[in-house]
């Protein structure tokens, strides 16, 4: 087993997150997640994602296949349940929380 990651709220091809978070588009803001990610994620390590990978859309679920890592997915406020079937062609695991070394992971968002 690798390293173990954890990480939230991707918001993959989400427009106005992207632009507030400095980029020129979502697609800027995608290709910079994914390069980030791979430089530090090998195939043997295992990622946690905490909720939001996007704002509501399966659509851009295809983008997780470029990520390296065993992900498991922990859906957050903008994770839509019927989306779920779809996510899982991409990611290894999906649940509402997560058990990991006596720590609870949740998407709890408090606005």
């Amino acid at each position: 087993m690798g390293k173990v990651f954890i990480i939230s709220d991707l918001h993959l091809s989400h427009r106005n997150m992207a632009i507030k978070r400095g980029f020129k588009d979502e697609f800027e803001h995608d290709k910079f997640i994914i390069e980030q990610w791979n430089k530090v994620v090998s195939k043997k390590d295992t990622v946690f994602i905490l909720g939001d990978i996007t704002m509501e859309k399966a659509t851009p679920y295809y983008l997780l296949d470029n990520l390296k890592g065993v992900k498991k997915v922990v859906l957050g406020n903008h994770d839509k349940p019927q989306h779920v079937k779809e996510l899982l062609k991409y990611v290894n695991s999906v649940s509402g929380m997560i058990k990991y070394k006596g720590f609870i992971l949740s998407h709890y968002p408090i606005h």
